[in-house]
Order: C-alpha cells, then structure tokens, then sequence
C-alpha cells in the first residue's frame, strides 16, 4: 500500500501516527532525497481547525522560530517550517524513546502506580510552592542569577524541605511506602525539580523570551507549568524502582 507524502521542496512519507493532542498530530516519517535518500524526522502537523484560527497558527509558527534558534545537545532540533495548501507543519529531529504518557503509564503499572504519580506530583507542585516562598521571605543569594534571576539559594533549599517533607509525610499516610521510602523518593523527586526548572529558564533565556507560550495567560504556557514535572516523574520511577 502506498504511503502519503507531503509534497513540495523536499517531500516526506509519513510511516505513522505517534501521537495526537489537542492543538496537532505527530507523526513519525521519511524525509525523501535526490538518489533515494531518506532521513527519519517527526512532524508535527497543526489541526486544520487550528490552523485557520490566526492566534493558534501564531503560536504554532512562534513555537518553530523559537525552538529553532535553541542548539544543544538535550533539546530537539527544529529542521523546517513547512505549509501544504494551508496545513502547517514541523519538521523535527526524530528522537526513539518514551513519551511523558508512557512514562506516567508506567509509573501506574507498578504497585500502587497511580499513587506513586499523584506523590511525585504532590512533591514537584508543593515543593515549587516552597521555594516560591521561601525565596520570598528568606531569599537574600542568587542561586543563578543570569538563568533565573528570582531564584535564591535559600528557596532552593526550602523547596528541598518542603517536597521531601510532603512526600514523607504522604509515604507514613499510607501502608505499601513508609515514612523512610517516602522521605528518600521525596528527596530525590525535591532535587530533581528545580534542574527542570532551571533548564527551561535557561532555554528561555538563550531565546530572549519570558514564557514558553500563552496558554494560561501570564502564567505563560503549558512548559512554564510543567518543566519541573518532565525531571520528577522520570526521577520519581527510576528510585522507586530502586525502592522496591
């Protein structure tokens, strides 16, 4: 059966669908070259509705010019912004491996998964509120003042104090973690979430942006929410694992 392409200056073939959100589909394929070459890319497709809806095109378009400025080593690389008789796509490095769905699923396939994940969060969200006031009330030195000029060593450590102690407390709330597992997961989940923090502010940063998008307003977009998430949850298995 023959696949679809996207036709225009460099086609590609779609081998197939890996995900879909409310804004876009994602879709594993080939880019197609001059004496049969072909390179594994991802695309990411904006929904047609979407894509007549000039604020949601103007975000996706922002989202392809931003992230192609940004080269490292830990961030996708943004190959191309493309349009197909008014589909808008972005081509995208095609990097094998787990999504933040699967790894959450995975989180739930374990004993006691779906408490696992709501302590983990519990810790990541409570412990980011800790630093915000910590630094607020005790904060005098700068923890990375070109990254993230708020942030304090002090509110660092608070939110150490604060999500270890939530996840601690939640572990001796219940039978199957403990007070001692859930102090130790606490820790580890506590020490993960400002890395994630910091490294999307230095994205921020690197691309002379406040937020990484407008989804809640002036709280910025749904990274701005969620970074510290993407390091705790991966943290949060891999000591778990290490737990049990």
């Amino acid at each position: 059966m023959e696949q679809p392409e996207l036709e225009f200056t460099g086609r590609f073939r779609l081998v197939r669908k890996v995900a879909e959100g409310g804004m876009a589909t994602v879709y594993e394929a080939e880019q197609l070259g001059a004496e049969g070459f072909t390179k594994r890319v991802a695309l990411k497709v904006i929904h047609p509705r979407y894509a007549k809806r000039s604020a949601f095109l103007r975000a996706f378009i922002d989202e392809a010019k931003l992230s192609a400025n940004l080269v490292h080593g830990n961030i996708v690389q943004i190959f191309q912004l493309g349009e197909v008789a008014g589909d808008y796509f972005i081509a995208m490095e095609y990097i094998q491996g787990p999504t933040v769905r699967q790894l959450i699923d995975r989180h739930r396939e374990l004993p006691h998964g779906d408490g696992l994940v709501f302590a983990v969060l519990l810790g990541t969200f409570l412990g980011d509120t800790g630093a915000y006031l910590g630094g607020r009330l005790l904060g005098t030195r700068k923890l990375a003042p070109r990254i993230s000029p708020n942030k304090t060593w002090e509110g660092l450590v608070a939110g150490i104090i604060v999500g270890t102690a939530v996840v601690w407390w939640y572990g001796l709330s219940t039978e199957w973690m403990g007070g001692q597992n859930g102090a130790i997961l606490g820790f580890a989940v506590a020490c993960a979430a400002p890395i994630g923090d910091l490294l999307e502010s230095a994205v921020k940063r690197d691309a002379g942006t406040k937020d990484a998008g407008t989804l809640f307003g002036a709280h910025g977009g749904a990274l701005d929410r969620l970074d510290a998430a993407f390091f705790t949850l991966v943290t949060g298995y891999f000591v778990w694992l290490l737990l049990i």
